[in-house]
């Protein structure tokens, strides 16, 4: 595999992705390491598939067995409060990262940062309706870096903010 020297060509993907990697490191990475890490995944295989030599064969059949499945997944859900990076979560099943993300998605439909932040979503709203715990604490307690960062994701996700869904 080789990449294949391009001068003067534009790519409006690759420039996007290196603002989307900048944004994230200039906010101190507000969802966690892992979604810097999918951004980067992403303009690897972008390059790959648009600039390399060789293309990798699709394999749309390929997923996660159940078991493989329901491991990564306990291994998430007990660690929503830690800052969990991809190749930590490839590391538990004992795959690349691209290997890793590919199989993933083909098998729950969404990227890994998307599902660990639809699990911190989801247990956020556990611990709003059961304890008497604060926004800025539980939004600690599920791994987020500040209330703010969790409140905007909660209301883009939800639909309202934790307040509120608190309240409803």
């Amino acid at each position: 595999m080789e990449l294949i020297p391009q001068v003067g060509i534009r790519d409006r993907l690759i420039e996007q992705i290196g603002l989307a990697l900048k944004a994230d490191i200039e906010a101190q990475y507000p969802a966690g390491r892992i979604f810097g890490e999918s951004l980067a995944t992403g303009l690897v295989i972008h390059l790959l598939k648009q600039y390399a030599v060789w293309q990798p064969r699709d394999r749309d059949d390929s997923q996660l067995s159940k078991p493989q499945l329901q491991k990564v997944s306990d291994y998430i859900l007990d660690r929503l409060d830690q800052d969990l990076s991809l190749s930590e979560l490839a590391n538990v099943l004992n795959l690349s990262q691209y290997h890793f993300s590919r199989l993933f998605k083909q098998s729950t439909g969404m990227a890994p940062h998307q599902y660990l932040t639809r699990c911190r979503i989801d247990r956020a709203k556990q611990l709003l309706l059961n304890t008497q715990m604060s926004i800025s604490e539980i939004a600690f307690a599920v791994g987020f870096n500040n209330h703010s960062s969790f409140t905007r994701l909660f209301r883009q996700l939800v639909g309202v903010t934790p307040k509120e869904f608190r309240a409803s």
